[in-house]
């Protein structure tokens, strides 16, 4: 039986050859096309500062000093005083003990970004907790916290069965679960030390968390991912968006298992090239990837958003009925974010098999920004008439707004390998 990991599977998704460099014992491939500035330890923030919290409070520990300081602090405050304080409940019994005991090892840019990293899930967390108020439920802070708050870093893990032969089971430790019990919805929080570079190889990863986690649970979990280093860090996926890429996952993994098996004969094993050459310009093993993994196409096309198509689908030119429909989408669009006084400048689109991305740039004089129209997502969907709300976040240059397409086109296994 074959093993792989969630983080195996993203990696992939970015670049096969990458996760075979990662296979065999090359550590570093899996920083290879991700932004940031670097100065923010992301395992360190999680492991040290946030997965403590998380387990202190699923643990149960109702009587212990830092539980019952915690619900002190939230019965006796509301909206952004909850903030303050309880970013002041944070500092004092997770981050500066941690900064402490390590301050010699950190290097003082690096404590000034976990700094910023802590006002950032405080935010997050201020704000999840004032969604709720337990005396409508005639409960309390103290047991209300008990559903909220579940255990971290739990490792779940499903086989697959991809042909009569092979067997991938695949493996994924998820950074924190919380509940809405309003909802009667588990949520699922991913940290990321860096920018919100790669937010669709990002939604991958969370969507394959979901799904594992369905597999185990049969609950079809939403999911924050946190950006430590953005200004607006929060992204959210609901359920049915996780859901809408499990079509896809049996294409994928049955390129993960592939590159599995083809590790030990390297140099005799051709394995497919990134989608886009830029990543070959910022890879350490760029000069020796053709010898060891066979010449690299000539004809990857390298200014097309190729992540649309979750199972790594080769590029096939839309129709000309595909391209009217986006042209006229795209045309609602700005005259919709026109309408909210949001005026953009159309950048273009990319039709995916079950989305259709458009492209905006906000009119800065105008008093339009990407936070503004990320804000809108919901006006929009009124205002177009979507069945449900667009997924608006900013990208290098300019907006994404992706909206599903009025008519899927489901890809066979066997476009993807």
């Amino acid at each position: 039986m074959l093993s792989a990991s969630v983080s195996d599977i993203h990696l992939c998704h970015r670049c096969s050859r990458l996760l075979a460099y990662r296979l065999g014992g090359s550590k570093n491939a899996w920083k290879v096309g991700l932004s940031g500035t670097g100065e923010m330890p992301g395992a360190f923030f999680h492991d040290r500062i946030a997965a403590p919290f998380y387990k202190t409070v699923a643990s149960g520990g109702s009587n212990t000093k830092i539980y019952q300081e915690l619900v002190a602090t939230l019965n006796k405050t509301t909206g952004e005083d909850r903030q303050k304080h309880l970013l002041a409940f944070l500092e004092k019994y997770f981050f500066i003990p941690t900064i402490n005991k390590h301050a010699k090892r950190i290097q003082a840019v690096r404590i000034i970004s976990l700094g910023r990293g802590l006002e950032v899930w405080n935010r997050f967390l201020a704000d999840f907790f004032n969604r709720f108020d337990p005396s409508k439920e005639k409960e309390n802070w103290k047991s209300l916290l008990k559903k909220l708050v579940h255990d971290p870093e739990t490792i779940i893990g499903v086989k697959c069965k991809l042909d009569e032969k092979t067997v991938l089971r695949v493996t994924g430790r998820y950074d924190a679960l919380m509940l809405n019990p309003d909802k009667g919805e588990a949520i699922l929080v991913e940290f990321k030390g860096r920018k919100a570079g790669s937010p669709d190889e990002d939604f991958l990863q969370v969507a394959l968390y979901a799904w594992i986690f369905k597999q185990k649970t049969g609950i079809s979990p939403a999911a924050y991912v946190i950006y430590l280093e953005e200004e607006d860090p929060e992204v959210f996926y609901g359920a049915n968006v996780l859901a809408g890429v499990d079509a896809y996952l049996p294409g994928l993994l049955r390129r993960v298992a592939s590159i599995i098996t083809a590790v030990p004969q390297k140099g005799r094993k051709i394995l497919p090239p990134p989608f886009s050459s830029d990543i070959c310009h910022q890879c350490p093993f760029d000069q020796n990837c053709d010898s060891d993994w066979g010449k690299r196409r000539d004809d990857i096309p390298t200014n097309r958003n190729s992540r649309e198509n979750i199972g790594r689908i080769p590029y096939q030119e839309p129709s000309t009925e595909n391209f009217k429909g986006a042209n006229e989408g795209l045309r609602n669009l700005c005259s919709a974010f026109e309408s909210l006084r949001l005026p953009v400048e159309p950048m273009g689109y990319i039709i995916g098999p079950r989305f259709i991305r458009y492209k905006v740039k906000p009119i800065l004089d105008k008093g339009s920004t990407a936070k503004k129209l990320k804000n809108q997502a919901e006006n929009i969907q009124v205002e177009i008439g979507l069945s449900a709300a667009p997924m608006i976040q900013p990208q290098a240059g300019y907006v994404s707004v992706d909206v599903p397409r009025d008519n899927n086109e489901p890809l066979t296994l066997g476009k993807v390998w």
